[in-house]
């Protein structure tokens, strides 16, 4: 059985949520809290597979509640949210920053009659699966060790870099794009898996986080270096030898439109050693085999360590693979970048 805990300050919702969820017989309700401060004292008693937090509650929201269960006694926590229209973009960035892994709409009604609800029993049984880690960097931000991790990397142009990331990606990716110089002379793509209808938020976060412009990949589009382009909901990005995206519909892979693999296998095959890709935090294997095709051109690969991966999936299937040249603390996958450019240079 999944254990569940439902933090929300409305009875009512919370009715709703344990209908939902125990109408599948592998999920279990195990407690209700109408605040944070309640869900600390469930969770340490419970110990939940999974726990869904409200935001908006007296006496402790939902944002400090999650910092301190991810610190304190870590949980896959998914937000669900009823808070519409750019409040909601706020929501979506701060939470994700708090440590929650997934944010969602309420459902409004029961299973088979509003789509949420089936989404929630689908992402209530995905996060079970994660083990997660405790986040001390949220309060103390751990700063990177110097490094001087080059090795016998030959020196070659990057003309194009891929970063890859799942469950807990966006603080990674806005990680990396904070640490990486901002006189890159190359573009940037991205494949991040996302709840539906997120992806322009989680753009505007970035583009606001970073110094980097972040866009919305679209088809046919001119890549700018310097330019962060973010696949697009249920699209393929792939990436053309003169430096233009292309997007398509052409089904899942790895169990994902947008895959992390097809974007690194096109990379691989348009540039070759000249493109860089970085796998980071997330569930499953997407990205592992598109990571290793790209390394088996001589590109320059990397995989995000188990210690700073909030899931340590797609990173460790990659690794397994022989896929990453590289293994690396989210907080060192900058600097690494940023030194290879400047031996570049010399």
């Amino acid at each position: 059985m999944i254990r569940v805990i439902i933090v929300d300050d409305s009875p009512t919702f919370r009715l709703l949520a344990k209908s939902i969820l125990e109408s599948d017989p592998d999920i279990q309700v195990v407690g209700e809290a109408i605040n944070g401060r309640e869900a600390l004292r469930l969770c340490e008693r419970y110990r939940p597979d999974v726990i869904t937090m409200d935001i908006h509650m007296p006496s402790m929201d939902g944002y400090e509640a999650i910092q301190k269960i991810m610190t304190d006694m870590p949980c896959p926590i998914v937000v669900l949210t009823g808070t519409p229209g750019s409040r909601n973009e706020k929501i979506h960035e701060k939470a994700m920053k708090s440590g929650a892994l997934v944010v969602l709409p309420k459902p409004k009604d029961i299973q088979g009659l509003d789509p949420a609800a089936d989404i929630l029993i689908s992402k209530i049984k995905s996060m079970s699966e994660i083990k997660v880690i405790r986040r001390k960097m949220i309060s103390r931000p751990v700063a990177p060790r110097r490094t001087n991790a080059l090795g016998s990397f030959q020196k070659k142009a990057i003309h194009l870099l891929g970063i890859g990331a799942s469950t807990g990606g966006p603080p990674a990716i806005q990680k990396v794009l904070s640490g990486l110089s901002n006189q890159i002379p190359f573009p940037i793509v991205v494949v991040q898996h996302i709840s539906k209808g997120f992806v322009h938020n989680l753009a505007k976060w970035l583009s606001a986080s970073t110094s980097f412009p972040v866009n919305i990949a679209e088809h046919g589009h001119r890549m700018i270096p310097g330019n962060v382009y973010i696949a697009q909901d249920n699209h393929q990005l792939m990436v053309t030898r003169d430096g233009r995206i292309c997007l398509r519909q052409s089904g899942p892979v790895d169990g994902h439109q947008p895959s992390a693999t097809v974007m690194f296998e096109s990379i691989a095959k348009e540039y070759g050693n000249t493109g860089m890709g970085i796998l980071l935090t997330g569930m499953g294997c997407d990205g592992a085999s598109g990571l290793k095709k790209l390394a088996d051109t001589g590109a320059i690969t990397i995989a995000q360590d188990e210690a700073s991966s909030v899931v340590f999936g797609m990173p460790k299937e990659a690794i397994a693979l022989g896929a990453a040249q590289k293994v690396l603390p989210v907080t060192e996958i900058s600097s690494f970048v940023n030194q290879y450019l400047l031996r570049l240079s010399v």
